[in-house]
């Protein structure tokens, strides 16, 4: 009897231990944040959910808000997972994220739409609310009336900081059974 609660107290807390040691991930979540004037000329917050380490589809998005909350080109303005245009991603061994992404034109005050492009890559960028203007440096939010003249702050830095999780309640409990149960093996072996 006592050989086989000895087993189980110590499998528990290997079981346990293991977990907390590597745990298990199934999402890759990120804050994402673009810096107050004067700094950059815009502002905006948000967070994004990947499924996968790497990809160029919403299908591996699990989730993705942006708010564009400063600058006078396209803000204030919200953006989901719905309207993210195009997407390239990819997660380091580290957790650091290189990301390109693009959103549609999404109507803006009635008569007007604004676009957002968030990415930390370096290099140009086509403009998301005219393709046709010279490509654009870092992140930027624009807007553009329906002749298709408009407005682009560009020039932005992106900040992606991976999101730790907690462990969930069950694996606590489980740590705490196994802890426990090699504390009643220690003390048993010592009376």
């Amino acid at each position: 009897m006592f050989s086989i609660f000895r087993t189980t107290a110590i499998g528990a807390a290997a079981l346990a231990l293991a977990q907390f040691a590597s745990p298990a991930r199934a999402d890759f979540i990120f804050n994402l944040a673009v810096g107050l004037p004067p700094s950059t000329s815009w502002a905006g917050s948000g967070s994004i959910d990947f499924k996968t380490a790497s990809g160029t589809s919403t299908a591996d998005v699990a989730g993705f808000t942006f708010h564009v909350a400063t600058g006078g080109a396209g803000s204030p303005q919200d953006y989901a997972l719905a309207d993210i245009n195009t997407i390239s991603w990819s997660i380091d061994s580290s957790d650091n994220l290189s990301l390109l992404l693009s959103s549609n034109l999404i109507t803006y005050f009635g008569i007007y739409e604004s676009a957002v492009l968030l990415t930390n890559e370096s290099g140009s960028h086509a403009d998301p609310c005219v393709p046709s203007s010279p490509s654009v440096d870092g992140s930027a939010t624009c807007f553009r009336v329906p002749n298709g003249v408009g407005v682009t702050l560009s020039h932005a830095s992106l900040t992606a900081t991976p999101v730790v999780a907690a462990p969930e309640p069950e694996s606590l409990a489980l740590l705490a059974v196994g802890l426990a149960g090699l504390g009643m093996v220690v003390r048993r072996r010592h009376a």
